[in-house]
């Protein structure tokens, strides 16, 4: 029983860090695609991030993405489960805003 639980707390502590790995991921992947935009106004540069995580939605605390341009932040949507990806872009509005995208494929 002790054993079981170890294991249970060692299982959940990996999907943790795998999270972890996946928002440090988008985090970069949108500093890319954002100094690009910055440095050359090219909104056109879109990444895909393969995801490390293993069980379908966030075990822990949902992350928020903090963009350029203020704003109260972006929701980062979980996987549904394992193998999946996340599409990250720039969405330009009507009045020229820049948003950044993020999807789960």
């Amino acid at each position: 029983m002790i054993l079981a639980a170890a294991f249970s707390a060692c299982g959940s502590e990996k999907e943790l860090e795998r999270e972890a790995e996946d928002f440090d991921n988008i985090k970069q992947a949108y500093i890319e695609i954002i100094t690009r935009y910055l440095d050359d106004g090219d909104a056109s540069l879109v990444i895909e991030v393969q995801s490390q995580q293993e069980t379908a939605g966030w075990q822990g605390e949902a992350p928020i993405l903090y963009y350029a341009g203020g704003g109260p932040g972006l929701p980062i949507p979980a996987c549904t489960g394992a193998g999946q990806s996340y599409i990250v872009a720039l969405i330009l509005d009507d009045n020229d805003v820049v948003m950044p995208s993020i999807t789960v494929h």
